[in-house]
């Protein structure tokens, strides 16, 4: 069990960190679903965007990496593990408290 430190209100972006460390969740560049943590070295693949979805009343997580480099909007996931998965399916996998 951590905490996090994350983007926390609606359209803003930066780092999901883990608190009282260096360490962030990054993008795996090479492939493109999976979630690894490593130091946070302020690289796209660490930025996230907070968005909130009005039709679930929760938040999302978008890949800045994936928006710019795979064309594509990949939401942070908790499916089984930490992974990400097609924004569009907009399931409650992809979905973390309120903003």
């Amino acid at each position: 069990m951590t905490n996090w430190i994350y983007p926390n209100s609606n359209d803003a972006t930066g780092e999901i960190r883990q608190a009282n460390t260096d360490l962030c969740m990054q993008l795996d560049e090479s492939s493109y679903g999976d979630i690894i943590e490593a130091p946070c070295v302020d690289d796209l693949a660490e930025q996230w965007e907070n968005i909130y979805n009005v039709g679930t009343d929760r938040t999302e997580f978008v890949s800045l990496w994936g928006l710019d480099n795979a064309d594509a909007a990949w939401c942070l996931s908790n499916e089984g593990d930490l992974t990400t998965q097609d924004c569009s399916l907009d399931i409650n996998n992809e979905q973390w408290g309120t903003s």
